[in-house]
């Protein structure tokens, strides 16, 4: 008999991140969230008020490395 076990993460967070143009570091546009929704606002309010070229949402859980689920640019 084979089992299939899929594995979601157990603490999957969610951080908002802007970077201004010529810049190497991000910036956090709040703190770590539970959901994606509420970091792409807390992304989207500092990215509308300041001079920043892009905007990323980033995902992580457990020991993996950071990925970005939204990226906004202009």
């Amino acid at each position: 008999m084979t089992h299939v076990h899929i594995y979601r993460g157990t603490n999957r967070q969610f951080r908002g991140m802007v970077r201004r143009p010529g810049y190497q570091k991000w910036e956090a546009a709040g703190p770590w969230r539970k959901q994606k929704d509420t970091a792409a606002k807390d992304m989207l309010r500092k990215f509308l008020k300041g001079d920043y070229k892009r905007g990323n949402v980033w995902f992580i859980s457990d020991y993996y490395d950071p990925v970005a689920v939204i990226e906004m640019k202009r």
